[in-house]
């Protein structure tokens, strides 16, 4: 590739010496020349400068403030630059390292440094911006990917809904780009099926394999009629698929009128709350989905009464309420936002509660569904 060079100096011989002995060594190259920090500038913003060969003593505007500038504009930050100044004082040379220079020589330059070590320097900075420049450019790919997939991901968690009498909520607060969480609700003739899973990966291959578990659940509830039996053949699949590579828990329900029919593969316990101000935690649980073949799983049935509320979360939620431990006994925690009657209100005051110390990186994802049982008045 060619390379385009700025020397930067007041004195026009010094910018012809350094010229002549770089096109030497550097090919194919383009070389510019400005005589102060202000041309210095105006060129970097013409041209796609790979390198600058800067003096600090310069009229006008001089070296260190044309590093500055350059190293406060996300577009200019990472070009390399080189100083070459009659500046010899430790301070002058500390001060425009610190500045974000690579590399700093002392005029007049000896003849070994001229003829050797400076071409060499300039050789291994040029290596190295294209190295970073190739990076930036993966990351920037990379980023496009996971904005796509981010779109694709979304599109996975189920929006707050209405099927027949069943109001469905939901809130999902990601720790990164994408990451493992995934809940959907889906209805078969006269049942509702819902599901809240968390996958033990993060980033693009988390949001594959949600995808993967969305399209096995939507066939295997077509296929089962009961909850362990929908488990049963998830577990079977990813263990012949990934041979213990992914882990995932599941909470999986089906209403039928007021029966609740369920089955929980190593998920935190879901709470039902009543209109009386109580609360029930559905304790019965099973080992994760993906480890072993062998696993077991059982539905439990129960009835809910008009107006009951299912609460379903990853423990992820444990890890941002009040920083405490992920454990499912700490599910207590949230029964104090357990007694309001909508359900918007409860996943609204969860997520006011984990975003109340402001704008913050989460450590694990957190996904938190409430499905009430509507109250039907009939006139």
């Amino acid at each position: 590739m060619r390379y385009n060079i700025l020397i930067v100096d007041d004195v026009a011989l010094n910018r012809k010496l350094m010229k002549s002995v770089l096109e030497k060594y550097v090919e194919p190259a383009t070389f510019y020349d400005a005589e102060d920090g202000f041309k210095a500038l105006d060129c970097i913003a013409r041209r796609d400068i790979d390198l600058i060969i800067l003096d600090l003593m310069m009229p006008g505007k001089d070296g260190f403030e044309v590093l500055q500038e350059l190293k406060i504009q996300e577009h200019y930050k990472e070009i390399p630059v080189i100083v070459n100044s009659a500046l010899d004082g430790i301070d002058s040379i500390q001060k425009a390292l610190s500045m974000g220079a690579n590399e700093y020589f002392t005029k007049p330059l000896t003849l070994d440094q001229m003829e050797i070590i400076l071409p060499l320097k300039v050789m291994n900075v040029l290596k190295s911006y294209d190295h970073k420049k190739e990076l930036m450019r993966i990351n920037e790919k990379m980023n496009e990917q996971i904005k796509l997939a981010r779109i694709f991901q979304d599109s996975l968690i189920a929006q707050a809904n209405q099927i027949q009498n069943i109001d469905i909520v939901g809130k999902y607060i990601p720790c990164s780009e994408l990451s493992g969480d995934f809940y959907d609700v889906i209805q078969v003739k006269q049942r509702t099926w819902f599901i809240m899973a968390d996958i033990s990966s993060d980033g693009i291959t988390a949001a594959m394999v949600s995808s993967m578990v969305k399209v096995l659940f939507y066939h295997c509830i077509h296929e089962f009629t009961k909850p362990h039996e929908v488990l049963q053949e998830m577990n079977r699949y990813f263990c012949d698929v990934f041979n213990g590579q992914f882990v995932f828990t599941a909470f999986i329900g089906v209403l039928e009128e007021q029966n609740l029919s369920y089955s929980n593969a190593g998920h935190p316990y879901p709470i039902i709350i009543h209109m009386d101000g109580t609360n029930d935690m559905i304790h019965k649980n099973y080992g994760a989905l993906g480890v072993s073949k062998e696993a077991l799983y059982k539905t439990n049935e129960l009835i809910l009464s008009m107006d009951d509320i299912v609460m379903m979360y990853t423990d992820g939620i444990f890890t941002q309420i009040a920083n405490k431990p992920i454990h499912h006994e700490r599910a207590k925690t949230l029964y104090e936002f357990s007694t309001y009657e909508n359900p918007s209100q409860i996943v609204d005051m969860v997520t006011e509660a984990l975003l109340s110390d402001g704008e913050q990186r989460f450590h694990d994802d957190v996904s938190i569904m409430t499905i009430r049982l509507k109250h039907v008045q009939i006139s």
